[in-house]
Parts: structure tokens; sequence; C-alpha cells
């Protein structure tokens, strides 16, 4: 039997004169409202409202539904599974260097075609020869004892990284990547890239934050040339600020001869290096390269090379560019700079 407005006079019922009241009924029921409560009110209020509550419910399920649904590319785990020997970063030092590399000012000092035209080199050049000829101190307070007549900040010391790759293997990508926020579709161009094999022939150095710098090198294979590959190899032998080398793979190619002349060629002459695979997001079998990996025997160096897996382009696979936040952390991590 339906009750009536009448009826209603003698139960103990609120009185339900606002909005909010209904709205009070409708969010905190698990039920339907009922039709007692429908006489007390305007029925279309509350039937409207009940409408609203059911596309927000909606909403929240639609969303819910697209997280769960995201799409990760299959490799998105490599970058844990072949570090395992290696601490994780915590959050904070995540924090800490995506701060420094979204904040850092980025600044071209200088492009070489010959090892002793870097500036440092020039000027350690001259001051041997003052040290021969003028008798200067070894033990003088300064680092190189009067006028250079270079600016100060090209010699300064700072620790020196630098990218080793075939041509096109994404060396200039790799270091946009990492000066611009993650956040952003669109690379921060900094460095040129090129799609032409051998675009890079000097070594060209960037300031990154006046804390480290990064040297592009001319990619190796096909379109370089032999003076190129003989400035790359002087450089990595007596370059005294280069801390480690990152040899660039791309993930969709995997290791030719030549990648793997290099990787022996660091590791015979004891400088350190990490690989990185670029171009992740093409890779179409992770398995295959997953055996080269096992088959290329890096595994078992001795000295145990980090592996990091990236992508540069942001695709429905690859909705993010992964493996640069752990790149940025190693690069710190090398230069000395996380704990300053």
């Amino acid at each position: 039997m339906r009750i009536t407005n009448k009826s209603l006079l003698h139960c103990n019922l609120p009185k339900l004169s606002s909005l909010s009241s209904i709205r009070d009924i409708v969010l905190n029921s698990k039920k339907n409202v009922s039709n007692v409560e429908l006489d007390i009110v305007d029925k279309s209020t509350a039937q409207n409202l009940l409408k609203d509550v059911d596309k927000m419910k909606n909403k929240k399920l639609l969303v819910s539904k697209k997280r769960k649904l995201e799409i990760k590319p299959p490799w998105i785990d490599f970058n844990a599974k072949y570090n395992i020997n290696y601490d994780s970063p915590k959050r904070a030092q995540f924090q800490k260097t995506s701060e420094f590399f979204n904040n850092a000012k980025v600044e071209f000092e200088w492009g070489v075609a010959s090892f002793k035209s870097i500036p440092s080199e020039i000027v350690k050049t001259n001051f041997k020869e003052r040290e021969i000829n003028d008798h200067i101190p070894i033990n003088s307070t300064k680092r190189f004892p009067g006028k250079t007549k270079i600016p100060f900040k090209l010699i300064n010391g700072l620790p020196e990284i630098t990218f080793l790759g075939r041509s096109n293997a994404g060396k200039s990508s790799i270091l946009n990547n990492l000066v611009t926020q993650l956040g952003r579709q669109r690379l921060t161009e900094e460095a040129r890239m090129s799609s032409r094999p051998g675009f890079t022939k000097t070594l060209n150095c960037f300031n990154i934050g006046n804390k480290f710098r990064l040297v592009d090198t001319p990619g190796y294979g096909f379109g370089s040339r032999i003076n190129q590959g003989g400035l790359t190899m002087e450089y990595i032998e007596n370059r005294e600020e280069l801390v480690r080398c990152y040899v660039l793979i791309p993930g969709d190619q995997g290791f030719t001869n030549l990648d793997m002349q290099i990787i022996h060629y660091l590791r015979d002459i004891g400088k350190p290096f990490e690989i990185i695979f670029t171009k992740m997001d093409k890779v179409k079998n992770p398995e295959t390269l997953q055996k080269e990996i096992d088959r290329s025997g890096i595994m078992d160096f001795p000295s145990l090379p980090k592996l990091l897996f990236t992508n540069s382009s942001i695709s429905k696979s690859c909705p993010k560019r992964y493996g640069i936040s752990d790149l940025r952390y190693t690069i710190l991590e090398c230069c000395n700079l996380l704990s300053n």
C-alpha cells in the first residue's frame, strides 16, 4: 500500500526542505531513494539528482577501466631485470634527479675536429711547454698558472660523459631526451638530429647546468670517416675529464660487429661504460633482443655494465619516454653529483 503525504504527518521522518538534504540521502544511501522520501520532496528534483549520481559513478568506472587498460610496452621490466646487481634508486633520488635536469641550463660550448683543439687541451699543452721551458713548480696551487687567454668556464675541469654509437643510433635524440621534461611530448632540440648517417662530424660539447659536460661523438660505421674514428679514440684514451662512456645500440637492430668491437675495446682499456638500447618503441620482438644480449656475453663481464632501455618517440604502444629517469640517475651517479 502506497504511503501518502497525509500518513507521513504521523511519522518520525526528518523534514527535507533543501537540496543539500536530498544530496545527503542520495550520496549516503546504498540503495535507491524510497517512495517515502520521494513523497517528501519534489520527485523530479530527486530523480534528476539520482541521474547525476549515476553519471558520476559511470565516469569513475570509465577512468578506472582506462587505467587498467593503459598499455605498457613488453620490455618495460628490462631496466629492472638486467640491472638486478645494482641498487634501485629511491623515489627521493629520482625526484632530485628530475629537478636537476628539468631546470638545468644547457649550453653548447665547443665543437672540434681534432682532440688538440679542445679548449682545455690547448691550455694543458701550453702549460706543459711552460713547465719545461720556464721551470714552473709542479706543486703550484693554480690549475693553470698564468694567463690562459681562454675563458675559465671552458677549462674548469667538470666531469664529462660521452655518447658512442654507430651512425644514426640516436645519440642526439638521447641528449635531447635528457634535457626535456618527461611530461612534454616534443623534445627540446639542444643537439641537432638527422636521419642521415654520419651527420655529426665533430666532437660536440654541451655544458649541463654547469655541473658536468656531455660530449656527442661522430658515429662509427656507415657514413663515417676514418679520421672521425681516430678523433673519438683519441678522446676516449687521453681525456682526463672523461668519467663514463655510454654505448648506444638501436634496440630494433641489435648488435653489429662494430658495436662488439667498441664494447670489447672499452673493456680492454679499462674505461667504465654503460649500454643504452635506443628506439625500443620500434622493437617488434623483445625476446629476440634478449637472446642477442645473452649471446653477446656482456652479462659475464667482470665489470658488469648497466643496460638501459629507452624510447624517444611517444606512441600508443609507448605512451611515455621510458628509461630516461634511470639514465639521468646513472649519469649524476657516475659524475658524483647525487650527494651535492
